[in-house]
């Protein structure tokens, strides 16, 4: 382990670790308090119904991660269109489905993207939030020494390892093969002990990127009440590529069968570790991916 040396960084700032969510959006009540254009919320209400057939409001609202009131408003102003017809009540909840109308109108929202899921939040919410989470952490040796505990490392190696983390810039671990520099890349998530907060999605000029990724982003058992739904608290990611890396997984991948775009690797590493493996290995020069 001792050959593995990382690229340090000057001008450390420390301060104390946070376990507390740091960006924590609340729920939207009314229509008038979403981010995102109400015409894109009411197309994957339309989709929902026309793949599901017929539900209620909670069904829905549990669907596409909307608060049960903001949903009940939505279909209120929705029925006044006639694009829905009430086959029923449960409670004070409705039982509905598409109207003829409204089948017609989810068809032609079917053409323009399949995506049914979380409601989107708009790219200036993501925006605040990566800002926000991107918090500096305090390391010191025991800290390093706890992360790598089934490892066996030396003292001197730490005292390299360690002000390199705290800058919180791009790392360069470099070594021989097989001296343990994956082992030790993979490990160093655990330094983290706060959470973040990540959208199911983001809405980009009307289209939908899906950010939330579950083999990679790990809920958090209890999540924080009053939390807008859209949002998930989850522990930090970490991301592991290696000589599978091409250029086309640092762009927006659509999926031209559904028009739905799914987040690049460095999105949904974002306020986490991205670890690019085996660097120099990828089908891509190392100085393309520099410079990427």
């Amino acid at each position: 382990m001792q050959n593995a040396r990382p690229a340090m960084a000057k001008g450390l700032e420390v301060t104390p670790r946070d376990s507390r969510v740091v960006f924590l959006p609340k729920a939207p009540i009314k229509p008038e308090d979403l981010d995102v254009p109400l015409s894109l919320v009411e197309d994957i209400v339309l989709r929902y119904l026309y793949t599901k057939g017929t539900a209620s409001l909670r069904e829905v609202s549990k669907a596409i991660r909307l608060t049960f009131p903001l949903l009940h408003d939505l279909f209120q102003r929705m029925r006044q269109q006639q694009l829905f017809e009430i086959t029923g009540m449960n409670g004070n909840d409705y039982i509905f489905t598409l109207s003829g109308i409204g089948r017609e109108h989810a068809a032609k929202r079917f053409l323009i993207s399949h995506y049914i899921g979380p409601v989107p939040v708009s790219l200036k919410a993501y925006n605040a939030a990566v800002r926000s989470q991107n918090t500096r952490i305090a390391v010191d040796r025991a800290t390093l020494r706890a992360a790598l505990a089934d490892l066996v490392v030396t003292d001197r190696f730490l005292d390299d390892l360690g002000p390199a983390i705290v800058s919180q810039k791009s790392i360069f671990l470099y070594g021989p093969t097989g001296n343990g520099k994956t082992s030790i890349v993979t490990r160093l998530a655990r330094i983290h002990q706060d959470t973040v907060v990540i959208p199911h999605a983001v809405e980009v000029d009307g289209q939908v990127i899906v950010v939330f990724d579950p083999s990679v982003h790990h809920p958090v058992d209890e999540q924080t009440e009053g939390l807008d739904p859209r949002w998930v608290i989850c522990r930090r990611p970490c991301i592991i590529v290696g000589g599978e890396l091409e250029p086309s997984m640092l762009e927006l991948q659509l999926e031209k069968t559904t028009r739905i775009y799914a987040a690049p690797v460095q999105m949904r590493a974002n306020n986490g570790v991205l670890v690019i493996d085996d660097f120099g290995r990828q089908i891509v020069s190392p100085m393309f991916l520099l410079n990427r």
